[in-house]
Order: C-alpha cells, then structure tokens, then sequence
C-alpha cells in the first residue's frame, strides 16, 4: 500500500513538471518577447513589435533558417509533452505497463533537448538582446528533465514492484 501511494504521489509530480513545462513554454512561445531592443522594439517567434507602427506577423523572409529551425523545435516540444501528458493519463486510468513510462520518460528527455536546441539556435543567430521569453525556454528544459527523472524513479519502483508480485518485467 505504501509502494502504491508512493507510486501515486510521484506520478503527480511528474504530471505538475510537464504540466507546468508546458504552460511556461506556450507562454514563451505566443509572447513577442525573444529580443529586446533599447530602442523600445521587441519581437517574439510569431511578431515583430515596433512603439510607432505595432506588432505585425513576421513571415519566413526576415527570419534566418536557422530561426526557422529554432521555431519548429519549440512546436515539436509542445508536441512531445502533449504526448507525455497523454501516455501519463494511459497509464493512470487504463494500462500499467511499464513500457508507456519508458515512452514518456524518452519524449520528457527529448522534448528537453528540443527546448534547449531551440534557445541555442535563437541565441546563435546574433541574437544579443534576449528577453525573458528567450529564458522560460531554458526553464520549460529544467522542467521536463526533472519530469523525466521522476518518471525513472516511478518506472523503477513499478519494476520492483512487478518482480515482487512474480510478475515479468519487459
């Protein structure tokens, strides 16, 4: 009983991580804050902010490739924790196999790595005035390595626990 409720508790702290990365990255993902300029001009993944003029949409042109690039991996991260958040809930609510924790363990990792290339790449381009949006990139990263360590916990106890019952471990 106290290996089950163990179990639970470190489930939910995985599920707060990723839930928590998820929402510190859609934040730095839709806001226009990357790059600051002293001159009042800031701009974000999505827009270009200018005090005479607004925010306007910034298409592929004013963007380097390997801008570009650091987008795509920022919407793949959101992908992979959405997908952790729903390999979690399998597992929860309907299947305890183990494999389901050794996915989400890999795509918590991979979406880390993501993050993290994201914000090199953004930050390779010559960007020098880097805003707070630029950080929660790095943050979402602690997040989901820290989601993906309490899920090699869980995916040990649960292993442990299978050898215990006689069970066979995959």
């Amino acid at each position: 009983m106290v290996t089950i409720c163990k179990i639970g508790l470190q489930l939910g702290l995985a599920v707060t991580l990723v839930v928590l990365s998820l929402i510190v990255l859609l934040v730095s993902l839709v806001a226009p804050y990357w790059n600051q300029s002293p001159e009042g001009e800031h701009w974000g993944l999505w827009q270009r902010c200018v005090p005479e003029t607004g925010c306007e949409a910034i298409d592929g042109e004013p963007m380097s490739g390997v801008m570009q690039l650091g987008r795509v991996c920022v919407m793949l991260c959101v992908v992979g924790l959405i997908t952790v958040l729903s390999l979690l809930a399998v597992y929860v609510c309907c299947r305890r196999d183990v494999r389901i924790i050794s996915a989400s363990i890999a795509l918590c990792f991979l979406s880390m790595c993501l993050t993290l290339l994201s914000a090199f790449l953004w930050g390779s381009a010559g960007n020098t005035s880097l805003s707070w949006c630029y950080f929660l990139c790095y943050l979402c990263g602690l997040g989901a390595a820290g989601a993906g360590g309490v899920l090699i916990y869980v995916r040990r106890m649960e292993t442990f626990k299978q050898m215990e019952n006689g069970g066979s471990v995959v």
